[in-house]
């Protein structure tokens, strides 16, 4: 996964709330899922900061991997290195999830 994305978690946050934009468009949305990016990509790059400065070995881990998803010079390597049953099971549930989503969430 570190092939795709350094920060995995925070960058599903980012595209979780990014995507979550798109139907959304009351204030109150906007400014929850808005901030909820803008919180993830910001948390990201902070900790980088951080990191580059308290750890030696951090430098080059940062420049072997990419901060935003799918940029990185090793994206096919890591998307072949994916287990296919983590794959599978990521597809099986988003599907589950998708067609339960308004009863489970009411939207």
């Amino acid at each position: 996964v570190l092939h795709l994305t350094r920060h995995p978690l925070m960058m599903a946050f980012a595209l979780f709330a990014l995507l979550h934009l798109i139907p959304n468009g009351f204030a109150s949305d906007v400014a929850f899922f808005g901030g909820f990016a803008a919180f993830s990509l910001v948390g990201a790059w902070h900790q980088d900061q951080r990191k580059l400065v308290t750890d030696a070995a951090y430098p080059a881990f940062h420049a072997a991997t990419p901060f935003l998803p799918f940029t990185g010079r090793n994206t096919l390597r890591g998307l072949r290195e994916l287990s296919p049953l983590a794959v599978a099971l990521g597809i099986a549930l988003t599907v589950l999830l998708r067609a339960y989503h308004s009863t489970l969430f009411g939207g």
